[in-house]
């Protein structure tokens, strides 16, 4: 050695933000699905809260991070093992339950529910009294609104828009700009992409794909392998049985 004393080196103490939020069991608590929730209060300031703001309610802090601009505004509700995470908002009436979870900047509004295995992240944005249940996935910019309903294994993604009690069922995929609206039902593992449009009670089930700036409204049915693409737009009450990825009328 260089005669120099060599000393071990120390474990440098990592400085803790404290605690952003504080559970109020003095306050009144809620019951909700037989579970006692309580009022939070922030503790410091961060993002849009100020320190001693009142917010929503949770059962446990395990409901809410303490890291993160994350909160629960209003009377929103987050229960069981549901968790809310990184700069994600629940705001207005909203709850999430069971175990599901709502991270990044996803902001969950109005009446909606999150629930069981169900994720609502990126800057997704549900509202509007909508649900979304089992292990559906809401993601990037999504938006699902207005009584609509994500359950299953589906998949809202992109800039996709689910709307006006709309329902996204079982496999089915919605991304890129496609629009699902008025009472319409895509099911199965049937996907919808592109700037496609569904509206007006029409069904996709099947593998069907519709895609392109395709635009399907009315009493239309699309099972099988049915493909619709480019700029078609199918209007009225028909019904398609596709095997070949191609429509087919059938004989009735």
């Amino acid at each position: 050695m260089n005669g120099r004393k060599v000393y071990p080196r120390t474990k440098q103490k990592q400085a803790t933000m404290p605690e952003k939020y504080t559970i109020r069991k003095d306050l009144p608590p809620i019951t909700i699905e037989g579970v006692k929730a309580f009022r939070i209060q922030a503790t410091r300031s961060f993002g849009n809260v100020s320190e001693g703001d009142l917010g929503g309610f949770v059962e446990k802090e395990k409901n809410l991070s303490q890291e993160g601009t994350c909160w629960i505004h209003d009377n929103g509700k987050v229960i069981k093992d549901a968790e809310i995470c990184d700069d994600a908002m629940v705001v207005h009436d909203a709850l999430v339950s069971d175990r599901a979870k709502v991270r990044e900047s996803a902001k969950v509004s109005g009446r909606s529910r999150i629930l069981d295995d169900a994720v609502a992240e990126g800057f997704s944005e549900v509202s509007g009294d909508s649900v979304v249940r089992q292990r559906a996935v809401i993601r990037e910019n999504a938006r699902i609104s207005n009584h609509a309903e994500m359950s299953g294994d589906t998949e809202l993604s992109g800039s996709a828009r689910l709307l006006q009690n709309a329902r996204l069922l079982n496999f089915a995929r919605a991304t890129d700009f496609a629009k699902i609206s008025g009472y319409s039902t895509v099911m199965d593992h049937a996907t919808i992409s592109g700037q496609a449009e569904i509206s007006e009670c029409a069904t996709i089930s099947g593998k069907s794909v519709i895609c392109g700036r395709a635009s399907i409204s009315g009493m239309n049915f699309f099972s099988g392998e049915s493909k619709i693409s480019g700029a078609d737009m199918v209007m009225g009450c028909s019904l398609f049985r596709g095997s070949d990825g191609r429509p087919s009328y059938p004989e009735i």
